[in-house]
């Protein structure tokens, strides 16, 4: 659905990541692959559900991520547990994957990690992160808070410019925007652009381009 935007008054963008127990977002989710030596073209769509499954006295919030082909049985439903903290840094993520590690990747390139103070219209901030599960690999983010939005079915975002970093020799490199429900507090839809990814599974590790959308279902 196209949005018809509405920008608000002078908002800011919290400091906490503090989504209610039971809080839902749904998707639909495209990876588009180009290879980069003859662009062909692999392109996957999946339906997604996004639950706040449990909060902790930490501030640690555990988000209930499921996943099913939206146009073919070729591939397996997915799910996975993805542990956030306070301001929405990673903290663990679950899964039976054989590509976990991979799946832990896209899943910090997707963080959206608060700054200590909240955030004005206009204002950058910058982050980091160095997870023990990913060899102590260091990831670097700039946000940009481009300011609040009203779409067409009343939902207000926030939107957000990033680009993330993953500092290691073939780490992922991505810059797009994402919009984070004001009201639930999970993403309402985004896209990142990968300049240099690989296919799930690809021994010879072809490089790609990849397309990340999330479209609110």
């Amino acid at each position: 659905m196209i949005a018809a935007l509405a920008l608000l008054g002078p908002l800011t963008f919290p400091a906490t990541f503090d989504p209610e127990l039971g809080a839902t977002a749904s998707y639909t989710m495209t990876r588009r692959y180009v290879d980069s030596e003859d662009e062909e073209v692999t392109e996957w769509k999946d339906r997604v559900k996004t639950m706040v499954q449990q909060r902790d006295s930490s501030g640690a919030i555990t988000l209930q991520v499921t996943g099913q082909p939206a146009e073919s049985k070729s591939r397996d439903e997915w799910r996975y547990q993805l542990t956030l903290g306070k301001r929405g840094e990673f903290r663990d993520r679950s899964e039976d994957s054989e590509d976990a590690l991979l799946a832990i990747r896209y899943a910090m390139t997707g963080l959206v990690i608060r700054h200590s103070a909240p955030i004005a219209v206009g204002e950058t901030w910058a982050a980091g992160q160095a997870p023990e599960v990913l060899g102590g690999t260091k990831w670097a983010y700039t946000y940009r808070y481009a300011g609040e939005e009203t779409l067409a079915n009343k939902v207000t975002v926030s939107k957000i410019a990033v680009s993330v970093q993953e500092k290691r020799a073939d780490g992922f490199v991505a810059s797009g925007w994402v919009r984070v429900s004001r009201k639930t507090q999970l993403i309402h839809d985004g896209q990142w652009k990968f300049s240099v990814a690989f296919l799930p599974g690809d021994e010879l590790r072809v490089p790609q381009t990849l397309v990340l959308g999330l479209a609110a279902n």
